[in-house]
């Protein structure tokens, strides 16, 4: 059985515990709801992608300065990070989605900081968890930290220049299907990143969409098999100085202009 840990817990917190068939909302491990088990694909060997206990009992490895510990007893457990808090990094906190959405700005110059593994897993971890058509999931994310494969990859790209810079460059591949089906695994893709982006924002990660224009070269760089293509990557990284301003204020059409109640 599997005890996902959605959100870290400070050793220090008065938080209760989250209970085994609970996912926490909004960062908060005390406001959670039930959900279905199962339901997702998982890694190889019958494993969940790192960062859930598995069935063996192992911790998730974590070197890059992300260690995990637990705490607890039975059905009820914590999973506590030791150096990279969930809940805020680098002096950033989000205390809703409302804000995390707000808030949310396109940033294309990294720092050079490197992120730590348990955070890298996490925002993998939200786009394996996004609602895609009939629950098909028909993604696969490749993770790329290899400085080189970041630089050739972002020469896919007319404007993909900011993934050489990027301190995790996620490439998301699809299958490829007839024209009619290829929207809607476009639509599942494009939730996934949302997802990913927006997870990745609540800590205090910065992220920006790249077209990958030369699919064909992404595939052989990235060993990807006949059959699936990769027309996506999203850079990943902690803004650099010059990124870390407060969005500006307007930027989106008045919600009066772009809704219609009832009818257009």
């Amino acid at each position: 059985m599997y005890t996902s840990a959605h959100r870290c817990v400070h050793a220090h917190s008065p938080r209760p515990p989250v209970a085994r068939g609970k996912r926490s909302v909004a960062g908060h491990p005390n406001r959670s709801h039930t959900y279905k088990r199962g339901g997702r694909k998982t890694g190889t060997a019958g494993h969940e992608i790192r960062g859930s206990t598995r069935r063996d009992g192992a911790e998730p490895a974590a070197d890059g300065g992300g260690r995990w510990r637990r705490s607890g007893r039975g059905d009820v457990q914590w999973l506590h990070c030791e150096t990279s808090c969930r809940c805020q990094v680098r002096g950033k906190t989000m205390s809703s989605v409302e804000e995390v959405i707000r808030t949310k700005r396109a940033v294309r110059q990294f720092a050079a900081t490197l992120l730590p593994d348990a955070a890298v897993e996490a925002i993998l971890r939200a786009g394996h968890y996004a609602q895609s058509s009939k629950n098909g999931q028909p993604w696969h994310f490749i993770a790329i930290r290899d400085r080189e494969t970041l630089r050739r990859l972002s020469q896919t790209g007319d404007f993909a220049g900011h993934l050489a810079g990027a301190a995790l460059g996620v490439g998301l591949v699809a299958p490829v299907d007839e024209p009619e089906r290829d929207r809607w695994i476009m639509f599942d893709l494009g939730q996934a990143a949302s997802y990913m982006q927006l997870e990745a924002w609540e800590l205090g990660i910065g992220s920006c969409i790249a077209t990958i224009y030369h699919p064909e070269q992404a595939a052989a760089l990235l060993g990807i098999p006949d059959g699936y293509r990769c027309d996506v990557a999203i850079s990943f990284g902690y803004p650099a100085e010059s990124q870390q301003r407060a969005p500006r204020p307007g930027g989106r059409k008045p919600l009066s202009e772009i809704v219609h109640w009832e009818r257009w």
